[in-house]
């Protein structure tokens, strides 16, 4: 079964294990907002927070100070 989305306390907590360590952020489907998705096996999994599923962000430096401070080191970009 794959999992739908990650909370941002479970990717704190994978990202602190070492357990994820590929990241890739993706444009939404209408072009105005950024996705951060992680990969677990075979599988791109999105951030999702409380409010909405997926998170997303409306520019690239809020999204790169949100993984930097879950103490990711880098990401791929595909837009």
């Amino acid at each position: 079964m794959t999992r739908s989305a990650f909370t941002e306390q479970e990717l704190a907590l994978l990202v602190e294990s070492q357990a994820a360590r590929e990241f890739m952020v993706q444009r939404t489907e209408d072009g105005a907002r950024w996705v951060l998705l992680v990969r677990r096996r075979m599988h791109w999994v999105p951030v999702r927070s409380k409010r909405e599923n997926p998170r997303t962000w409306a520019s690239l430096d809020t999204l790169e100070r949100f993984t930097q401070g879950l103490g990711i080191a880098g990401f791929q970009v595909e837009s």
